[in-house]
């Protein structure tokens, strides 16, 4: 991330860079006049959490005649690990009675599903386009439509028993 935000820098002509990290509830804002304040900033803060970059903007101020580059991250869930307080308390939820052993477990399973899910969002994805088909060439299978002989109604409600109007009418067999 600190690779896409330096290209972002670089590629832009700006006076002042603004921050903003949305956490749960709140929105935090920062500005900066200069690069070297907003890398330390981004590495004592985007550092400890699973941090996305949502967007960025470049604004000119029509009275001050300044660009502002905004950059809008928001926190994806800190990098801390499930108390066993929690753990116990979710299987009381659910009606479960947790064992040290089961808490462990899970908490060695999350572990392993963090570390995987941080390995995807590692990849640097910046000059991919979205795909709706992942693959090359779309495949059809569908049967191609043949003509088929249908017959005429008036001949089927000639050839019926009974019929009123439209309709093929039948005995009733079940009382």
């Amino acid at each position: 991330m600190k690779k896409k935000i330096t290209e972002i820098i670089k590629n832009n002509h700006w006076d002042v860079i603004a921050v903003s990290l949305k956490e749960t509830g709140d929105t935090i804002y920062q500005t900066f006049s200069n690069v070297d304040d907003l890398m330390v900033f981004v590495d004592q803060n985007l550092t400890k959490y699973e941090v996305s970059l949502l967007d960025h903007a470049l604004v000119l101020n029509q009275e001050t005649r300044k660009t502002t580059l905004t950059f809008n991250f928001v926190f994806n869930s800190p990098q801390k690990e499930l108390s066993d307080e929690y753990l116990k308390k979710l299987g009381d939820d659910i009606m479960i009675e947790l064992k040290p052993d089961d808490v462990r477990e899970i908490k060695r399973i999350e572990s392993s599903l963090r570390e995987k899910f941080l390995k995807v969002l590692s990849i640097n994805t910046d000059d991919i386009q979205a795909q709706y088909y992942p693959f090359d060439q779309v495949h059809s299978y569908l049967r191609s439509d043949e003509e088929t002989k249908t017959i005429d109604q008036s001949a089927v409600l000639d050839n019926a028993p009974s019929h009123e109007g439209d309709y093929v009418t039948m005995v009733r067999v079940v009382k």
